[in-house]
């Protein structure tokens, strides 16, 4: 009597065997790169990427979604440089760069800071100061103790502006200036301009001399 009519007379229990009735004899052929199993400990691949199961006698390995199998580091690079890349335990693990903005325009990389110039290097912002430049949002903030400037907050930073021009009160005498047309200066004695209470200064003034000077009657102007 044949061992076998059907392939269903010659299940041997194992997933991974093609079982089949031949010429009334059974034969189980192995199934390629099939591994069977009772427990999904039974299936590791040594692949860190792969999830190790056993289901229906015989081991499956499904990619786990976002994995990147490796050997070093250099297998983990992701062409982004505000991740630490890292091969750890046979997978890439990408950590954030503290304080790493990535970008592909240095539009992308406004700090909103007046004094940094905002680049985009390498996929990275890069965040350069401005020398002398002082961040500000009141005026008040900008006073450089300087008397021959005016200062200014403007666009987040302070401004300073030399001053030129003669104007009383400003607190300042610019060269070429004197007390006849700014304020701010001080009388000088000799400089051929008549200031203040002086009555004459210098050897001509509008048409009139000071005489005195050569020890002659002074001239009242």
């Amino acid at each position: 009597m044949p061992a076998c009519i059907l392939d269903s007379d010659c299940n041997d229990n194992s997933s991974c065997t093609t079982d089949t009735c031949v010429n009334g004899n059974c034969s189980y052929t192995p199934i390629d790169s099939c591994v069977p199993c009772s427990l999904s400990s039974q299936c590791d691949d040594s692949n860190a990427c792969t999830a190790n199961v056993c289901s229906d006698g015989k081991c499956s390995y499904p990619a786990i979604p976002g994995c990147t199998p490796c050997g070093s580091n250099i297998n983990c690079e992701d062409n982004n440089s505000c991740t630490n890349n890292i091969c750890f335990q046979g997978r890439c693990s990408y950590t954030p760069v503290l304080g790493c903005q990535s970008c592909t325009l240095d539009s992308e990389c406004d700090d909103n800071n007046s004094c940094t110039t905002n680049t985009c290097s390498n996929g990275a912002c890069v965040y350069t100061s401005v020398s002398n430049c002082k961040i500000c949002t009141l005026p008040s903030q900008c006073d450089d103790n300087d008397s021959s400037t005016t200062f200014a907050c403007l666009s987040g930073k302070c401004t300073y502006t030399k001053i030129t021009s003669c104007k009383n009160n400003d607190g300042y005498c610019p060269s070429g200036c004197n007390a006849g047309n700014d304020n701010d200066c001080s009388y000088i004695c000799g400089n051929g301009i008549r200031e203040g209470t002086e009555k004459c200064d210098g050897a001509s003034l509008g048409g009139a001399t000071c005489a005195g000077v050569l020890g002659l009657d002074i001239l009242e102007l």
